[in-house]
């Protein structure tokens, strides 16, 4: 931040305090959608569910990945089974430089590399279907 330690120290208590609490117009704005929550979480909830049906259908339709499938939220943890022999770095150097799709690795989480954060929230269907693809092309290239 700075060289200057008084300054440093200054800045450092200015963020704190800034960030002691969540933004005010963010709560005014989640408070909104929480009293209309009837109209608006339905659809949200049914694309949800139905991108969870396809990260479904994918797992079951290859033998390189599991995962424990998340009870609530867009967020699963992905693991390369035991059994595969893959070299990991090839792995995530293909997905992102072949494919241009990203996961969060294991290592972020304190994990080895052999699992990965795979979110399923955000993109289409078709989106979400072509990073899935990606990642079994990425496994198949990456397996010793």
């Amino acid at each position: 931040m700075s060289r200057d330690p008084a300054l440093a120290e200054t800045l450092l208590a200015a963020t704190e305090q800034m960030q002691i609490c969540g933004p005010t117009l963010d709560e005014a704005i989640a408070a909104r959608v929480l009293a209309t929550r009837e109209r608006i979480l339905p659809p949200i909830l049914d694309g949800v569910r139905a991108h969870l049906a396809i990260v479904r259908d994918w797992l079951a339709g290859q033998e390189t990945f599991e995962w424990v499938e998340p009870t609530g939220g867009v967020v699963g943890l992905i693991r390369v089974r035991p059994e595969i022999d893959i070299d990991t770095a090839c792995f995530y150097r293909v997905l992102l430089a072949d494919y241009g799709t990203y996961v969060g690795p294991g290592h972020w989480f304190e994990l080895d590399d052999r699992h990965f954060r795979l979110g399923f929230g955000w993109p289409t269907a078709d989106e979400l279907r072509a990073g899935l693809a990606s990642l079994s092309a990425s496994a198949k290239a990456a397996t010793v």
